[in-house]
């Protein structure tokens, strides 16, 4: 679970309009797509969530969830991913589900909601690109009501990709360094994928050179040979707190020469707030960009990336401590 960052909601909605005012009770059954809330601006709605997904338990949040979201500390439990308590549902009222499309159980349940007059936004849950993801973004926002709000997103990651391309232009393509994402989703160590496409392209897009293969190949596992072999200059650590590093990581030279990246958290209980999943993307990219190249980038002060970050679309700066690992 630690890892869903990697999978990405991809762009299938009911045609079915919304105004910002009736949203008021809202149940999500698919944490994957739990990002959107904040960005939609309808995180105070929540009444139902799969609570043991989003790492909320006995009600207890951490200062993330505190700020942004602390109705979250009374909302329902809904039931498990593709196993949605219907009785639960239909008592809590909602007037708005997120609901994934692509799950075995999705077209009995959805239809389910659609028979009782419950309003949803269909999402096609899917490993997909940073494109899908600014698309759905404007798309959910539109549908509640609120376009300005996916603007807003939408005009920041461009803002933070155009800076991050203007300093790599400076950047002979020989000079680029080499790097490799070692993602332990499902307790597998792989090392590109379907799983990793996402945060593979955000590497690629900060000037990071990536191992060689299929634009969205099957997973792969970081086998010594593999990754010797291509010999990164930059890890970027996925793995280390589920205890599955193999053991010969620490001999790669990107290990050796401590060039180890831990990805920075706002909140180490709310999985969402990882830089490199897609809601927090926006600061991940300038992070990732700084990190491989630091001279470069050595006068972006990231802290002040980051609070424009939660100003724009959390509403208000984060008032907890740093973003964990970041110095």
């Amino acid at each position: 679970m630690k890892y869903l960052h990697r999978i990405l909601a991809c762009i299938f909605l009911v045609s079915v309009a919304f105004s910002a005012e009736a949203v008021e009770r809202v149940i999500v059954t698919y944490p994957q797509t739990f990002g959107l809330v904040y960005i939609m601006g309808i995180s105070d709605k929540i009444v139902g969530i799969p609570s043991s997904k989003l790492r909320i338990k006995d009600g207890k949040l951490g200062p993330f969830y505190s700020q942004y979201s602390p109705n979250l500390a009374s909302a329902t439990e809904v039931g498990a991913v593709g196993a949605v308590n219907m009785e639960t549902v239909l008592k809590l009222q909602p007037d708005l589900i997120i609901c994934s499309k692509s799950l075995p159980t999705a077209k009995e349940t959805n239809q389910f909601f659609k028979d009782h007059n419950i309003r949803i936004l269909d999402i096609e849950a899917r490993f997909g690109s940073v494109d899908d993801w600014l698309n759905l973004v404007k798309l959910c926002c539109k549908e509640v009501g609120k376009p300005e709000r996916g603007e807003n997103y939408v005009n920041l990651w461009k803002k933070n990709l155009a800076l991050v391309s203007e300093r790599l232009g400076k950047i002979p393509e020989n000079k680029r360094i080499k790097v490799t994402l070692i993602n332990s989703y499902g307790g597998e160590i792989t090392v590109r994928g379907s799983r990793s496409r996402f945060t593979i392209e955000m590497i690629k897009l900060a000037g990071g050179k990536v191992m060689d293969g299929k634009e969205n190949p099957s997973d792969s596992s970081a086998c010594a040979e593999l990754v010797f072999n291509f010999d990164p200059d930059v890890l970027i650590d996925d793995y280390s707190e589920t205890g599955n590093a193999p053991e010969w990581i620490q001999y790669l030279r990107a290990s050796k020469n401590g060039r180890v990246l831990k990805m920075p958290y706002d909140d180490k209980q709310a999985w969402i707030t990882n830089w490199t999943f897609n809601a927090f993307s926006p600061i991940g990219l300038v992070w990732l960009a700084k990190s491989f190249y630091p001279e470069e980038f050595a006068d972006i002060d990231l802290h002040k990336i980051h609070e424009e970050f939660c100003n724009v679309v959390l509403g208000s700066p984060f008032h907890a401590t740093e973003a964990y690992p970041l110095k």
